[in-house]
């Protein structure tokens, strides 16, 4: 008798079973997911925002604030302008150009200019790449706050993970960790942008 009361339990809770939201439990608001998950569908944006967030990590999030805000500014500017290029061109060689461009100030531990530079450079070309295609104007607005929203998290995020390592390791040792991640990157960078250019 006891052997049949656990699957007859099992039955008649998947009978029960209810439907599921597979994407927003909130009717009208899918775009905001959609927006949010964005930037990690294009991999020459994950690597632009790594390379920002670990160059302000490794600074000290502390001394970055001038290059945040100049990131934040930056991506609202880009995302106002996110239709002058190709979609394909900015979601394919422009972040990996831009990576190539930036990866070096992580290589050489640049200082708060460059790095001012580099966080504007980065959000101008994720807030390119991050306007929805086009459709009715409420559902891109929603989409694009998502990926707003997500963004500077995303980055800090990365920046926060950087200043940890920095925080537990000697100072000699942080610049070798900061440019030894800076050329994987700039390598992964590379080798996308070859195989961008050769399709």
């Amino acid at each position: 008798m006891k052997s049949i009361v656990a699957p007859t339990l099992l039955a008649v809770l998947i009978g029960w079973a209810n439907p599921v939201w597979a994407h927003s439990p909130v009717p009208g608001i899918e775009g905001f997911y959609v927006g949010l998950w964005h930037p990690l569908t294009v991999p020459g944006q994950i690597l632009l925002l790594s390379v920002v967030g670990l160059l302000l990590g490794f600074r000290g999030v502390k001394l970055a604030r001038p290059a945040f805000i100049a990131f934040t500014v930056s991506l609202a500017i880009g995302a106002a302008f996110g239709r002058s290029l190709p979609a394909e061109a900015i979601a394919g060689w422009v972040p990996l150009a831009a990576v190539l461009l930036t990866a070096p100030a992580l290589i050489f531990r640049a200082g708060e200019v460059v790095a001012i530079v580099v966080a504007a450079l980065g959000g101008l070309v994720v807030g390119l790449g991050s306007l929805p295609e086009p459709g009715p104007i409420g559902a891109v607005a929603i989409t694009l706050a998502g990926s707003l929203a997500a963004i500077p998290f995303m980055m800090l995020g990365m920046a926060a993970a950087a200043e940890a390592v920095r925080a537990r390791l000697p100072p000699s040792w942080t610049g070798t960790v900061a440019g030894v991640t800076g050329a994987w990157i700039l390598a992964i960078a590379t080798l996308m942008l070859a195989l961008e250019m050769r399709i």
